[in-house]
């Protein structure tokens, strides 16, 4: 037969107690970082969102000021006379012309 140790009353109380102690201490830590890390991935996802939009705006707000400077370009009379000029001299004998 084999022999079997009994543990002592003083041994199974302190199990006991161990176990009462560390088992709350790691579902809280386990709680807390899983509610950490979904506020953190939802924090990060919401900075990209915000980002996405300013750069967003930043970019038609760019291309706004491009459209209106080329329509102010576009009707100014010395720019045309000066690229009428420049497209006869480049059909005529390209960038290597005398003209050009």
């Amino acid at each position: 037969m084999a022999t079997r140790k009994k543990m002592r009353f003083r041994t199974k109380l302190f199990l006991l107690l161990l176990f009462m102690g560390l088992f709350p201490v790691v579902l809280l830590g386990y709680l807390n970082y899983h509610y950490a890390y979904k506020i953190m991935d939802r924090q990060a996802i919401n900075q990209l969102i915000s980002l996405r939009e300013d750069r967003k705006a930043q970019l038609q707000t760019f291309f706004k000021h491009l459209r209106l400077d080329m329509e102010i370009l576009s009707d100014h009379r010395l720019l045309k006379d000066i690229l009428s000029d420049y497209i006869a001299a480049y059909n005529k004998g390209g960038i290597d012309g005398e003209e050009f």
